[in-house]
């Protein structure tokens, strides 16, 4: 039971993350997917995130571990997001909403903080890239990182500050 459900939410974020993306697509051009008092998560960064959810959710779905199957080895079949729940909704609208919940979550704790008195510092700041620098040494350097992100439309210098905000 509890691995058909792990396997359905998996299906689920997998099936929102495709509509996301060419939901997104046809918005681009650094238009914001979600803003939130002056700040905002674009499109761009928005479809990289729907991405890393779906798969995310098919390594849980497959009960893999990313050690012992590349995300490009992991199946995908485009039935699986346009799947319908008893009210209507895909599979890929659940991951849409999830990531777009998320968002939303991160933008408004971001501007309480603010409101609160509280801002990232140099130090913090400084953390918070050394840890994504680590992430991008995975695909050699950013450079290649660069060149993997574009199929997102996104670089890393967005999704670095979208780590900040986060």
């Amino acid at each position: 039971m509890k691995k058909t459900r792990i396997t359905l939410t998996a299906l689920c974020l997998a099936a929102v993350t495709l509509m996301t993306v060419f939901a997104a697509g046809c918005s681009a051009g650094g238009k914001a997917a979600v803003s939130y008092k002056g700040q905002e998560v674009d499109t761009a960064v928005f479809q990289y995130l729907c991405s890393q959810k779906k798969t995310d959710y098919l390594y849980e779905a497959y009960g893999v571990d990313r050690s012992s199957l590349s995300s490009s080895q992991l199946q995908d079949n485009p039935a699986i997001w346009i799947a319908e729940a008893e009210d209507g909704s895909t599979v890929a609208d659940t991951l849409k909403s999830e990531v777009l919940d998320e968002a939303k979550l991160y933008l408004y704790m971001s501007d309480y903080a603010k409101s609160q008195g509280y801002t990232l510092g140099a130090e913090e700041k400084k953390y918070i890239k050394s840890e994504f620098d680590k992430v991008v040494s995975n695909y050699g350097d950013k450079k290649t990182f660069n060149r993997e992100m574009k199929k997102y439309g996104v670089e890393y210098e967005q999704i670095l500050e979208y780590n900040y905000l986060q």
